[in-house]
């Protein structure tokens, strides 16, 4: 600097000038923006164990991810919980996913594992970007019973344990398949209040392997080998 008169030079606060605010704030407007972008369909699933521990796992519809492993969109539950719940890729456990598309199609395993006998309640934490009309069911398949957990959640008495193969989402109602397949093999089932019984009627000898009965939280309440075609006139 130089001057052409003598004297002291001062400086002060209102004539200096900052850049690194300017840098800040055009970064957080960006990340703002391509976070409004994200148009992406969410799922945030809850469980809520017997032991009051919650979990919350995330499956992320996206044209680049597939029903397999994605690196840099699936994540391992890496820890885990005394009682937890998580997806089930190649038999992996994990906590969050990516997919390709979610439609009436889609299917998602999903694993539990609990250390004590008890009630567990699997609820929709959040949902975002998803049609109107798609419903997303918890499907059990040992009970054969597919419920919207837009309507309500759902709470499952369950032994300790794991359970690999029984839970899976699906986005149509399962239950409602199975049970046609049923009635088009016509086994009929009803009460007899005169023998104050269970009667099943198999009038085209399709094998029956066994008879399990479970009361509405889920407890198994009746279990009858059968290995039969015969018709089985009562039981109970």
């Amino acid at each position: 600097m130089m001057a052409k008169t003598s004297g002291d030079i001062k400086f002060n606060n209102g004539q200096r000038a900052f850049h690194t605010h300017n840098k800040v704030a055009a970064k957080s407007s960006h990340t703002k923006i391509a976070a409004e972008d994200d148009n992406r369909p969410k799922l945030r699933l809850g469980f809520n164990s017997v032991n009051q521990i919650h979990r919350q796992l995330l499956v992320t519809a996206d044209e680049h991810a597939t029903s397999g492993y994605d690196s840099g969109f699936d994540a391992q539950d890496i820890d885990q919980l005394s009682d937890d719940m998580y997806w089930l890729i190649n038999n992996e456990k994990f906590s969050i996913q990516g997919i390709d598309i979610i439609d009436e199609t889609t299917k998602i395993p999903l694993g539990i594992h609990t250390k004590t006998n008890g009630a567990n309640t699997i609820s929709l934490d959040e949902i975002e970007h998803f049609p109107e009309d798609l419903n997303i069911y918890l499907y059990d398949k040992e009970l054969n019973i597919s419920h919207n957990l837009k309507e309500s959640d759902y709470t499952i008495y369950l032994a300790a344990g794991s359970y690999l193969n029984r839970f899976e989402i699906t986005f149509i109602e399962q239950a409602t398949l199975a049970n046609t397949e049923f009635e088009n093999n016509k086994i009929d089932m009803y009460f007899s209040n005169s023998e104050n019984s269970i009667a099943i009627n198999n009038p085209s000898s399709i094998y029956i392997e066994s008879i399990q009965m479970y009361n509405l939280v889920g407890q198994s309440v009746f279990n009858l080998e059968t290995k039969t075609k015969k018709v089985i006139s009562h039981i109970g």
